[in-house]
Parts: structure tokens; C-alpha cells; sequence
């Protein structure tokens, strides 16, 4: 599978990468090697109490051409830059893309992302990613 991992806050902060690429739509094209690629968490949180809502929900509405995305649900520890919630555990989805081995060139993908709109709420605040990616 996808060596490392990204962690990513909607409505919150984007974090930290290791061994992979970091990646938002709004960042511009993803560039990653053929047979690698990328993932990034969702998940709702409150940082004043250190808690965290519902899962966010995630939809791939076009599956990319090339290469392949899924959602995974895991356990998500909290490495969290003031320490407050550092070490909390919590349960996230992510969108993991991979591309294809011996492909080069464009790929494209795009998914929806329904959260919280605040932790406790029972209404989902739905946001569509559009995905652009070079294969190199």
C-alpha cells in the first residue's frame, strides 16, 4: 500500500506529512512516483475541550481515470502542536489515492467530505474536492 501518511483537520488546521506527499486541492497538482501517492484524514474537533464529533463522511463522486482512491476509517492519535490534546484517539476517514505503476502523465478525482458542522451537531456541512494529479 501507500507508504506514510498524512493527517488532515477539516474545519480545523492541516498537520503534519511523513514519507508521503501532502496534499490539498487548493494546494495545486499532487506530483507523486508511479506505484506511490498520497492520503489525507477529515475529522471534526474542538480543541477547547479535546473532542471530537461523528467521523467525517467521505464520497468519491468521480473515480480517478489512472489511478486508484478508497476510503479507509482508522484510529487517529492527536499530535497537536500546543499539547493540549496531544495523545487522544480518536476514529477518521481518509481518501487514499495510489497510482498505477508504469503510468505517467495526468489523473484526476474528486470526492465530497460531509463533517460536523461543529462537534455535537447532528447536520453534516458537505464540501467537494476536486483532486488534480501528475504521475511522474
Amino acid at each position: 500500500m501507500i507508504n506514510g501518511w498524512v493527517r488532515g483537520i477539516v474545519l480545523a488546521a492541516a498537520l503534519a506529512t511523513s514519507g508521503c506527499v501532502t496534499t490539498m486541492p487548493q494546494d495545486g497538482p499532487a506530483t507523486v512516483a508511479a506505484g506511490e501517492g498520497f492520503s489525507w484524514y477529515f475529522y471534526s474537533t474542538d480543541k477547547r475541550w479535546c473532542d471530537t464529533g461523528m467521523p467525517s463522511l467521505i464520497k468519491i463522486i468521480t473515480p480517478p481515470r489512472h489511478g486508484r482512491a478508497e476510503v479507509i476509517m482508522e484510529h487517529v492519535t492527536v499530535d497537536d502542536e500546543d499539547k493540549k490534546c496531544n495523545g487522544r484517539t480518536f476514529k477518521a476517514n481518509k481518501i487514499v489515492y495510489e497510482a498505477p505503476r508504469g503510468y505517467k502523465g495526468p489523473d484526476d478525482f474528486v470526492i465530497e467530505v460531509g463533517s460536523q458542522r461543529y462537534v455535537g451537531s447532528s447536520i453534516r456541512a458537505w464540501k467537494r474536492y476536486e483532486y488534480k494529479v501528475i504521475v511522474k
